[in-house]
């Protein structure tokens, strides 16, 4: 009986450093601090101005500088998506769109209309 209660006690204890770590990951990235918000902020008003490239870069910037989270109301995922497709750079698109799906339990829509828009891309998808 005494077994079983130290693996359990070792198990419990594993899962709880891992948790630890995974905060202590996140914790690394300022989001504030770090310029993260404003990049997004600018991407998103380049983006409805129809200056694609600006966005598409400064969504980049704010990828290097911390992992893209898709916060309300900018939803910055789902936007650097339609702007990957765009760039025809399918892997991290699909990438991404995996994150949003499992991540945040939602579809990239911006994507699905730039499949929709382009010929060309959707032909390059389905091949």
């Amino acid at each position: 009986m005494s077994k079983y209660i130290i693996i359990v006690f070792s198990l419990f204890a594993c899962s709880l450093s891992s948790l630890t770590g995974q905060g202590e990951q996140k914790a690394k990235c300022d989001y504030i601090a770090s310029g993260y918000y404003q990049l997004v902020y600018e991407a998103e008003i380049a983006y409805l101005e129809g200056n694609y490239s600006l966005a598409f870069a400064k969504l980049q910037e704010a990828e290097r500088l911390c992992p893209l989270i898709n916060q309300f109301p900018y939803r910055e995922i789902d936007l650097y998506c339609s702007l990957l497709m765009t760039n025809r750079q399918f892997d991290k698109a699909i990438s991404y769109m995996d994150t949003l799906a499992n991540k945040y339990g939602i579809f990239s829509a911006n994507a699905l209309i730039e499949i929709g828009k382009d010929e060309t891309l959707s032909k390059d998808l389905l091949k």
